[in-house]
């Protein structure tokens, strides 16, 4: 079964064989979903969310931004040459990358394994329509 069959199937029907993937928050920092947009003026989009809403960062580099919500809902920006919406990326975030990785595997989900640094990894997929979506390890142990 195809993805425009799945949904047309929870569209017209409300009918799910759902099972979520197994995240598990990471235990060492409060983030476990975010909506990554690039920015061509980073300083300016700092002080765009500072000034105007009052923004509390969650985290703040010299090139990347989480502004975490009251709610504790999350957001992200990060300093990019492109500024296109194919440059977006939905992020979700979990100690136990194996465990969802299995689990994506069973569902013949293609995916892509990178690693961001000797401690971290993530697994890179792409929508039908081109959106990115990453699925970010914690800090793993060598």
């Amino acid at each position: 079964m195809d993805y425009a069959t799945i949904g047309l199937k929870r569209i017209r029907e409300g009918i799910s064989d759902r099972t979520p993937l197994p995240f598990h928050a990471w235990k060492d920092f409060p983030l476990y979903f975010t909506v990554e947009y690039p920015v061509k003026n980073f300083p300016a989009e700092v002080g765009f969310w500072t000034q105007v809403f009052g923004a509390e960062f969650l985290s703040l580099s010299e090139d990347y931004a989480i502004v975490q919500n009251e709610d504790g809902s999350t957001f992200s920006f990060k300093q990019r040459d492109a500024n296109a919406p194919e440059e977006i990326r939905i992020q979700w975030f979990t100690d136990e990358l194996d465990s969802v990785l299995q689990s994506l595997s069973e569902r013949n989900a293609a995916y892509e394994i990178r690693r961001n640094s000797d401690i971290q990894r993530f697994a890179g997929l792409v929508t039908p329509n081109g959106v990115k979506v990453e699925i970010w390890s914690g800090a793993e142990e060598k």
